[in-house]
């Protein structure tokens, strides 16, 4: 499990470090009929990767556990080892029950952390397991105002030659 959870996040920090200098290039800052433009073609405009959100539906034939749902809130809404129940996430209308919320962002008391950047992320465990109950929970927590991120947690298989 340790480990499974250690890709996930291995992961996820290697994706947010190779956009960390990302920026994109926004049209609606170029007007091709001004004549003044000295700007070039383009503005770049640069992302802090804080804001950054990934869109992915995810499917059946994907590898992830069938039981887990991993969230991660926005950074204005995320607080150091503040504890959640899994109440606090279940959706029983649509059927979506937790039965437990484990904080993989918790910090000793003796770190310092940079709250500008910091967004808490959590593992929230369904009583009722099943790929499809995962994706449900998945689309549904995507539109919870607070977080920023809901998708399973994929299992990663890494290979490479030595």
């Amino acid at each position: 499990m340790k480990k499974k959870v250690l890709a996930t996040l291995v992961a996820a920090m290697v994706l947010m470090s190779m956009v960390a200098g990302c920026g994109y290039v926004d049209p609606d800052l170029y007007d091709p009929d001004d004549d003044d433009d000295d700007r070039g073609a383009f503005e770049i405009v640069y992302v802090d990767p804080v804001d950054l959100v990934f869109e992915h539906t995810p499917t059946m034939d994907e590898n992830f556990e069938d039981d887990t749902v991993l969230v991660t809130f926005y950074n204005r809404y995320s607080e150091v080892n503040k504890e959640y129940t899994p109440e606090y996430f279940n959706i029983p209308h649509e059927g979506i029950r937790f039965e437990s919320v484990t904080d993989l962002t918790y910090v000793n008391s003796d770190r310092v952390v940079d709250m500008d950047r910091f967004t808490q992320i959590l593992s929230l465990k369904l009583k009722t397991p099943g790929k499809e109950n995962v994706i449900r929970a998945v689309a549904l927590l995507k539109q919870h105002e607070k977080l920023k991120f809901a998708q399973p947690n994929y299992i990663y298989d890494i290979e490479y030659d030595i």
